[in-house]
Order: C-alpha cells, then sequence, then structure tokens
C-alpha cells in the first residue's frame, strides 16, 4: 500500500493528528518514524494512504494542526516529498 507519513511535533500531537483525520472518516495510524526521518521532530507521525494525502492535509490544515513534514516511501527510504 501507497501510504504517507505526517510528522508530528509530538506524540500528544501526533494522537491529535490521527483523531481529527479519524472523525473526519480517514483512516490514520500513530507511528514511529524510521531512523533518519525529519530529525528536527519528535518522532512520531501519522500514517495515511498516499490517495488520501491532499484530503487529510486540508482536515489538518482547517483545524489550525501544523504538519512537520511529509515523507513517502520510495521503496528503499524515507523521503519529504510535497503536496
Amino acid at each position: 500500500m501507497d501510504v504517507l507519513l505526517l510528522m508530528a511535533g509530538s506524540i500528544t500531537h501526533a494522537q491529535r493528528m490521527a483523531a481529527m483525520l479519524e472523525n473526519r472518516g480517514l483512516r490514520a495510524s500513530i507511528a514511529r518514524a524510521p531512523a533518519g526521518v525529519d530529525p528536527r521532530g519528535c518522532g512520531y507521525g501519522v500514517k495515511i494512504r498516499r490517495a488520501y494525502g491532499t484530503q487529510a492535509l486540508d482536515v489538518l490544515r482547517h483545524a489550525g494542526i501544523k504538519v512537520r513534514g511529509i515523507y513517502q516511501h520510495d521503496g528503499e527510504a524515507w523521503r519529504e516529498v510535497e503536496l
């Protein structure tokens, strides 16, 4: 499955992100970031399907929730992407 990892500022922030997305009908799960991903963050994020990336970002932006980075696995490593 093609997934995105939306990085959070803290575990609590990741929990809020996941809850907000789930409440809007978007399946989301809290995940520990792989080593080397987003060194400026806390190490937690939310995984969502790539197909719902733009919609998820709109939901979070509308709620005033900041996403610290967006990552996608390219088959070898996680790479930062823009949507």
